[in-house]
C-alpha cells in the first residue's frame, strides 16, 4: 500500500484512512495541521464542524474535500438545474402579459387625456382581462 500524497509505502500497520484515502502518518499528522492562510482553518476544524472557514479553504483543502464532496454531491461539478418546458413556456407568457398590462396602461392614460373615453373604457375591459390572466392564474 502506497500513501495517497507522498507515495512512500505504508505498512498496513501505520495505514491512516482519511476521507477514502490511504495516508501514511507524516501526511496525516501534516494534513491535520495544515491551516488556510486567510482564516487558518484547519481540515480537523472542517471534520469536526463540518464548515469551511472562507472559500479560499476549497483551494488549499482540495484533495481533503474532493472525496467528500464527490461522496455528498455525486460529482464534484456543480451541474444545477434545467426548469422544465411548461415552466418556461409560463414565464414567456407571463412576460408578455406584464409587457401588455404596462402598454395598456399607458394607452389608457393617453385616451383619457385626449377625451377618448370610450376607447379608454375598451382599453379599460382589457386590461381586466390581461389582469385576470395574470393574477387569477390563467396563464394558459
Amino acid at each position: 500500500m502506497r500513501c495517497a500524497r507522498c507515495g512512500k509505502p505504508v505498512a498496513e500497520l501505520n495505514v491512516r484512512q482519511t476521507e477514502g484515502e490511504v495516508l501514511c502518518p507524516h501526511c496525516a499528522r501534516r494534513l491535520e495541521e495544515e491551516k488556510c492562510p486567510e482564516c487558518g482553518t484547519t481540515v480537523e476544524d472542517f471534520r469536526r464542524t463540518g464548515l469551511l472557514g472562507c472559500a479560499h479553504c476549497y483551494t488549499v483543502f482540495r484533495q481533503a474535500l474532493t472525496p467528500t464532496i464527490r461522496y455528498v454531491q455525486g460529482n464534484l461539478r456543480h451541474e444545477g438545474k434545467v426548469p422544465s418546458r411548461e415552466a418556461e413556456e409560463k414565464y414567456f407568457v407571463m412576460r408578455e402579459l406584464v409587457s401588455r398590462q404596462e402598454s395598456l396602461k399607458g394607452e389608457i392614460e393617453e385616451a383619457m387625456r385626449t377625451g377618448r373615453y370610450s376607447d379608454a373604457e375598451r382599453l379599460q375591459e382589457e386590461l381586466l382581462s390581461v389582469n385576470r390572466r395574470l393574477y387569477g392564474g390563467e396563464l394558459s
